[in-house]
């Protein structure tokens, strides 16, 4: 049977050649659209990586005064400037999960992210390099205080965050408190810049023990129990309470570690109880063990006592020996502590007892 010419039906030439260029240029569409959101996606995770980085860091200043430095072993050190950081798993903020371990951190382009801090502005930094300059502009947009640096001929995008205003606010609140026996040795908070550590000390109970006990047995070994030990009392006249560092009163390191060397550039240990005496590294033990305190970079106050008796004056005087100091400071009384963070501008009256270092000379 044969079908008329007319009514066989077919795409023409021209036809084919308009639907291929239709579906052509739809999956251009699609592949720059595809492109262009990996692309958008690949930047929103960087700038989302480096705000997961800075508010680790605020979260760090917060709690501890200070930004976050590197840690090796059980030492630590607090950002220093110039010191670029990579997180490599000896981090403050990995080691205190702050942020997930080296291995979990992210990476662009096998490069992972750098820290450091200001310590003249109070900046905290995070950097990464990143080599497309569009990229590099976009990025900096999305973080705080973005910038596009170029050292040594590497371009980073640089963000940074300033010191965490909360900090600042609560400064001015009390930091730390406890109950410490005389000659006791007590950590200084790490303050914000423009802020000095500062220590209130007032007795709690005292006796009237003026000279050095005679001691035995337990009482001569860590932690120095006063039960095995025996003084004469004399009634109490008058008391008060102070608190010993360095010369001016700055707390120090109590093993006099050259390392962490306090505001006065002075490595410590905190002056003896005696005013006239020597630094001495004597009661600055660690929970009692009879150790001595890490030397971490905190600092340290020495707290005393002060009592005068019908016998004359009683001090815990540390340079006559651990054993006998120690349990004489706990035989002599305890002091209520409080420490916190002072504004430089803040005004002060006359005649201040509390300030450390105070003038009472045996």
């Amino acid at each position: 049977m044969n079908i008329p010419r007319s009514k066989l039906k077919g795409f023409s030439l021209l036809e084919m050649i308009l639907v291929m260029a239709i579906m052509s240029a739809i999956l251009i569409v699609l592949i720059n659209y595809s492109t262009q959101k990996a692309d958008a996606l690949r930047r929103e995770n960087i700038a989302k990586e480096m705000q997961q980085v800075l508010n680790a860091a605020l979260a760090f200043y917060v709690t501890n005064g200070a930004w976050p430095g590197k840690t090796v072993g059980s030492t630590k050190t607090l950002c220093s400037a110039g010191s670029w950081l990579s997180f490599d798993g000896t981090a403050d903020l990995q080691i205190q999960n702050y942020l997930p371990p080296a291995a979990q951190m992210p990476t662009v382009n096998g490069q992972s992210y750098q820290f450091d801090c200001n310590v003249t502005t109070g900046l905290f930094q995070i950097r990464v390099p990143v080599s497309l300059p569009a990229d590099q502009t976009i990025i900096a947009g999305m973080v705080p205080l973005g910038a596009v640096v170029t050292v040594a001929g590497v371009t980073y995008v640089q963000g940074q965050v300033n010191v965490p205003g909360q900090n600042l606010n609560n400064a001015r609140s009390l930091n730390f408190a406890g109950v410490y026996y005389a000659g006791s040795c007590v950590p200084a908070p790490t303050c914000p810049l423009g802020m000095t550590p500062n220590i209130v000390v007032t007795p709690s109970a005292v006796s009237g023990m003026t000279d050095s006990p005679s001691c035995s047995g337990s009482s001569l070994s860590a932690p120095y129990d006063p039960s095995n030990c025996s003084g004469a009392v004399y009634p109490v006249s008058s008391f008060i309470g102070f608190a010993r560092g360095d010369s001016s009163g700055a707390p120090t390191d109590p093993n006099g570690n050259a390392l962490y060397k306090n505001a006065n550039n002075n490595a410590g240990p905190p002056l003896d109880c005696k005013v006239t005496a020597t630094p001495s590294t004597l009661a600055c033990q660690s929970n009692e063990t009879g150790g001595t305190l890490n030397s971490d970079g905190t600092l340290y106050w020495r707290v005393c006592l002060y009592v005068r008796t019908e016998n004359g004056i009683a001090y815990p005087n540390t340079s006559s020996g651990a054993p006998t100091s120690i349990a004489w400071g706990k035989m002599l009384g305890t002091v209520l502590v409080f420490t916190r963070c002072v504004p430089t501008n803040e005004p002060i009256g006359s005649n201040d007892v509390w300030q450390p270092n105070a003038g009472y000379t045996p």
